[in-house]
């Protein structure tokens, strides 16, 4: 079981929704993998949280009474128990949905958070995800056409505008048919752009010579690369050598590391 497929069970491995087949491989996992034992008792440290949080609070004697008394004073005391039930079930159901919302809220905003790239690299996203979205529309201007890797790798060398021979990945065994590629301006650096499409739809590869360039805050890391949603674009990060490769899909991001892992076994 690899920590992609275990992160998708996690929540059936706290509740004990597991299946037979299952349950052996998650505890495997875990046993082995010290991050996702980490995250396995998060899980489980939430959820207690969740159950034995009292999320009512104790209404003040004084107003209780108040509150009886106008009761009484409106509509006398045959139809107080009624009133007092509808007015109880209210404020309580105000507040039980409030701290249900708070829980959801923090349990759905710590994965969002952790897959937004922050800080350094922020503006090379959002330009990787706008030429996604072009190339996703057939707006991407693309320079050079052809379905060879080879071909299009002797492109950029002749272009002189890369400092690497490793510009252009096959990606054949994933099932993607290069389309062909252009050197593009990513930030203040120089980019071969390659454009791939398959049957998960478009792909999108831009990579970079970058030996000093790290991983920004906000990724989630499966396996050494590390991943990121901006834009509705899930960004994969892969370092070769002195070059870093950034890999971007429509697929959401469980499903693309699903996708890569199993393309790369």
């Amino acid at each position: 079981m690899h920590c992609a497929e275990y992160r998708d069970l996690v929540a059936a491995h706290v509740d004990g929704e597991l299946t037979a087949a299952e349950l052996p491989l998650a505890r495997a996992h875990v046993a082995d993998c010290v991050e996702c034992a980490a995250l396995l008792q998060a899980q489980q440290q939430l959820r207690h949280a969740v159950h034995t949080h009292v999320w009512t609070r104790e209404t003040p004697a004084d107003v209780r009474q108040r509150v009886l008394a106008a009761i009484d004073a409106e509509e006398g005391v045959t139809n107080r128990i009624a009133r007092l039930t509808q007015w109880w079930a209210r404020p309580w159901s105000r507040v039980a949905l409030a701290g249900a919302m708070a829980v959801l809220a923090v349990v759905v905003a710590v994965p969002l958070l952790r897959s937004r790239p922050r800080g350094p690299l922020a503006e090379e996203f959002n330009t990787i995800a706008a030429h996604y979205h072009a190339a996703e529309a057939d707006a991407v201007t693309i320079d050079f056409r052809t379905d060879d890797p080879y071909e299009l790798r002797e492109y950029y060398h002749r272009s002189g505008a890369v400092p690497f021979n490793n510009s252009v990945v096959d990606l054949e065994p994933l099932g993607y048919v290069l389309a062909g590629g252009s050197v593009v301006d990513l930030g203040k650096m120089k980019s071969t752009m390659s454009v791939y499409r398959g049957p998960h739809g478009l792909l999108l590869c831009h990579r970079i010579y970058a030996p000093d360039l790290k991983y920004p805050p906000g990724g989630e890391y499966v396996g050494g690369d590390a991943f990121y949603t901006i834009g509705g674009i899930t960004i994969c990060m892969h370092r070769e050598g002195d070059v870093m490769c950034f890999m971007a899909s429509a697929m959401p991001r469980a499903e693309f590391i699903k996708h890569m892992l199993m393309g790369m076994t």
